[in-house]
């Protein structure tokens, strides 16, 4: 006679069963998690290197600024540089040649363009303008005025941070613009002892920033009528840093867990994993950019606040707390 298997067997192999599938499961869910923040990551980095690829290409064109009888000539180019908001987020515009212009006179003001680059939000724009010597395009370009340009295009939509740092000749007479140099080469955001919340702030002559900037005011190489009138040819190199987010679900996103006082050195975070151990990583808590020297359990400790030309606040518990993916190049500017 053959024998079934008892209540007890039964419910035995259910738990072996039950338990191996909960293992299988788990590291399923976890590979597939993996896989698409690994998947995530490469889209980010595709879509900064095209980014950037063509603001280097728009930066190989640009017409370089010449200085006539101690003014700016008029057959010369234009280049201005402002931080924008309170996240430090800069405008850059300058004169590019058209890509055919290579087949016309260079002084040809029909092949020139004003090119700028900004955020809005979160969204890193490129818009076109008419090159004019004195006109109106020029103030467009400084507000980054989208209804008065001749196109504007979204190049991302998840751009944590767009920055610029310039190095003019003559920098040794102007801290604003002076680099201590490291093993590596330059130190772009080193701060100014002498100036603590100077950090690689933008020169304190020419136009003023547009929106808000506390006391900052903006590179131009040929401010407006009115303004103060200092000219200065063309940077000799500049750097670009690009910061995106990731733009998808599986960017990394997280929030404040109690408030943090504008001098506050610690700070703990929930939501956000597998955060960058490396000393001097950097996190955007509301539109303040902060370092920290050592991530644990949630807990940031070590801030250095108000990075990247961003301003410190008090944040309320519940700000929003954002990573991102860092890029960035410099260029030695066409003379």
């Amino acid at each position: 006679m053959r024998r079934g298997f008892t209540l007890a067997e039964v419910l035995v192999a259910i738990g072996v069963f039950a338990i191996a599938a909960s293992v299988m499961l788990g590291a399923l869910l976890g590979a597939t998690d993996l896989f698409r923040r690994g998947q995530a990551a490469r889209q980010t980095t595709d879509e900064a290197i095209a980014v950037l690829a063509a603001l280097h290409d728009d930066l190989a064109r640009l017409v370089p600024v010449r200085l006539q009888d101690g003014a700016p000539a008029s057959d010369g180019g234009w280049l201005y540089a402002a931080r924008r908001d309170a996240a430090g987020n800069c405008l850059l515009a300058f004169v590019s040649e058209e890509p055919a212009s290579a087949r016309r006179e260079a002084t040809s003001a029909g092949t020139r363009r004003i090119v700028a680059w900004w955020v809005e939000g979160e969204t890193l724009w490129r818009a076109l303008y008419p090159w004019d010597a004195r006109g109106g395009a020029r103030a467009a370009a400084r507000l980054g005025d989208r209804q008065r340009a001749l196109s504007a295009q979204e190049m991302t939509v998840d751009c944590l941070h767009f920055g610029v740092w310039l190095v003019v000749p003559g920098s040794a007479q102007h801290p604003a613009f002076r680099r201590p140099w490291t093993e590596r080469g330059p130190d772009w955001e080193a701060r100014e002892s002498a100036q603590p919340q100077a950090l690689s702030r933008l020169p304190p002559w020419g136009q003023r920033p547009p929106t808000e900037a506390g006391e900052d005011t903006a590179f131009d190489t040929d401010p407006p009528d009115g303004q103060q009138r200092l000219f200065f040819a063309a940077p000799e190199a500049l750097r670009v840093s690009l910061i995106c987010g990731g733009g998808s679900r599986f960017a990394p996103r997280g929030v404040l867990v109690g408030e943090l006082a504008e001098d506050d050195d610690r700070a703990r975070l929930a939501g956000l994993s597998k955060l960058p151990t490396v000393a001097g990583s950097l996190l955007r808590i509301g539109d303040e950019w902060v370092r920290y020297e050592d991530a644990r359990g949630g807990l940031l400790s070590g801030l250095q606040r108000g990075e990247l030309r961003s301003a410190p606040a008090r944040h309320p518990a519940g700000t929003p707390v954002r990573s991102g993916q860092a890029y960035s190049f410099v260029v030695a500017v066409p003379r």
